[in-house]
């Protein structure tokens, strides 16, 4: 007995081929089912009005006789308000103006000539009268001046020169007001800065001594000391 064998041949197919078959079969089953889905599905109305109860029929008939029982009241239509018209203000006329001064026209001046005629004289001059010459009588000359010699003027006694000036006798320092105590002939003077005392001017006063000044001498001197 002879066998014959025959070898199977095993056809293989591209993956890529594959899977764009298995896409596009599902592509159109989605679109036939999209397709039969709406057609198949109806237009429902909403039928719930429809479908009323009988008690609910009873109701809605009561609601036109309700609602002609119901009387609104009428309203009120607003009045407009009325704008009180403000008073006319009266304004003043303008016075009229002063009638003009009438002022009466000059009246022209005449002139009223009046002929003057010469007139003849009808006297004669008289001759002027001899006058007789009076005598002038001559004032007697004055008397001789007499010059008398002055007399001799007294010349002014000569400057007494400043004796001693006084003593120093206290000090009290206060700074600017600072002042000195002098005995000056038995009576006591208070002297500040700048004051004279017998011909000398108060310095300065500092340190329990007094500056003194006349002309171009100065002296210093303390408590006790003469000048």
């Amino acid at each position: 007995m002879t066998y014959y064998s025959r070898s199977r041949q095993v056809v293989q197919v591209p993956l890529d081929k594959l899977l764009f078959v298995i896409a596009s079969l599902y592509f159109g089953l989605t679109v036939t089912w999209i397709f039969t889905h709406q057609k198949a599905k109806p237009i429902s109305i909403a039928s719930t009005n429809t479908n009323i109860s009988s008690a609910n029929q009873e109701v809605v008939a009561s609601v036109p006789t309700t609602e002609s029982k119901i009387v609104t009241p009428p309203v009120a239509k607003p009045t407009p308000k009325q704008i009180p018209i403000p008073p006319v203000v009266k304004v003043a006329s303008p016075l009229p103006p002063p009638p003009p001064v009438m002022t009466p026209p000059a009246s022209p001046v005449e002139r009223i000539y009046i002929p003057v005629y010469p007139q003849n004289p009808s006297f004669t001059p008289d001759k002027p009268k001899k006058v007789a010459p009076t005598a002038v009588k001559i004032p007697p000359p004055p008397p001789p001046v007499v010059t008398v010699a002055p007399s001799a003027i007294p010349s002014p006694p000569p400057m007494q020169l400043h004796k001693s000036g006084g003593k120093l006798v206290g000090i009290l320092e206060l700074g600017d007001r600072s002042s000195a105590l002098f005995d000056t002939n038995g009576a006591t003077k208070r002297a500040t800065i700048g004051e004279n005392v017998n011909g000398w001017v108060v310095m300065k006063i500092q340190n329990q001594q007094v500056f003194l000044n006349r002309g171009s001498t100065t002296k210093v001197i303390d408590i006790g000391q003469s000048f």
